[in-house]
């Protein structure tokens, strides 16, 4: 997936994921579900296309355990904090990890 028409405005930030963050699975989940045309998975990269209040937009997020090194290309840089929530939803960096697993480990198999 290509970089946005230069009308764009690039932003770059860093987002901290909750450890422990299982970068791997969250982008294998993405990977078999990725639409093409709209996403692309490459390695840990994750790149899509987004439909903001200003106009479309693109993501290019490269995801590893510690969070998400997310270059942002927006119409209107307004969009920007609706793009970092879907961004933290979509990659799922405020899931509390620990209590997940424990409450998963007291189900019945």
């Amino acid at each position: 997936m290509s970089e946005p028409a230069s009308a764009a405005r690039q932003c770059r930030l860093v987002l901290a994921a909750e450890a422990p963050y299982n970068a791997t699975s969250i982008m294998e989940f993405l990977r078999r579900r990725a639409v093409t045309g709209i996403e692309a998975v490459d390695g840990n990269r994750y790149a899509r296309t987004v439909q903001l209040r200003s106009g479309p937009g693109a993501l290019r997020l490269d995801v590893t355990s510690a969070g998400v090194e997310a270059s942002c290309w927006l119409a209107d840089p307004l969009d920007l904090p609706t793009c970092v929530e879907r961004v933290r939803h979509l990659l799922d960096l405020d899931a509390d990890s620990r209590t997940i697993d424990a409450h998963l480990a007291a189900q019945p198999h």
